[in-house]
């Protein structure tokens, strides 16, 4: 299942931090991208294709065995067939609660810097238009006076005006 990395984080479930360390060369994301990783679950990306396979297979190996910390070298080229040709330095990290702490802060810190997208109105296309929003680099704001309406919007960044 997919899920967002907020909603991941709260289900408590042993998870694993995959971060890029170190992005060298042609690689698909910058060094600091990072996902989550448990058993049933992945969140988030670092890139996708073969890296990310590897990345979630590996975390959820560590998962199974216990293991708290691991680094990953991975050559992007023809070895692994990922035509990137960079290197990607991968740390993955077993979730405790500072770490979960941590992560929230970073997740408020980036959804405050997204541009806002303020919708006027939660009757039903304001409501499908703030969801349709959701998968965007954009914080999408419903805003009604209808305290009912609003109530109505799941997921979704309410005011009352």
């Amino acid at each position: 299942m997919t899920r967002t990395r907020r909603a991941l984080l709260e289900l408590g479930r042993p998870t694993m931090l995959v971060e890029i360390a170190e992005a060298r060369g042609s690689t698909p994301r910058e060094a600091g991208a990072w996902m989550l990783v448990s058993i049933e679950d992945v969140a988030g990306t670092i890139g996708g294709g073969q890296v990310e396979y590897m990345a979630i297979d590996h975390a959820r190996q560590a998962l199974r065995r216990g293991t708290r910390r691991e680094r990953l070298d991975i050559p992007l080229g023809p070895e692994i067939g990922q035509c990137c040709g960079g290197r990607m330095i991968l740390a993955l990290t077993a979730l405790d609660a500072a770490l979960v702490a941590e992560l929230r802060l970073r997740l408020d810190a980036a959804r405050a810097r997204l541009p806002h997208v303020l919708i006027f109105g939660a009757g039903h296309v304001g409501r499908a238009l703030a969801v349709a929003l959701g998968p965007l680099p954009v914080r999408a704001v419903l805003i009604d006076q209808r305290a009912g309406e609003l109530a109505l919007a799941c997921d979704v960044e309410t005011r009352l005006s």
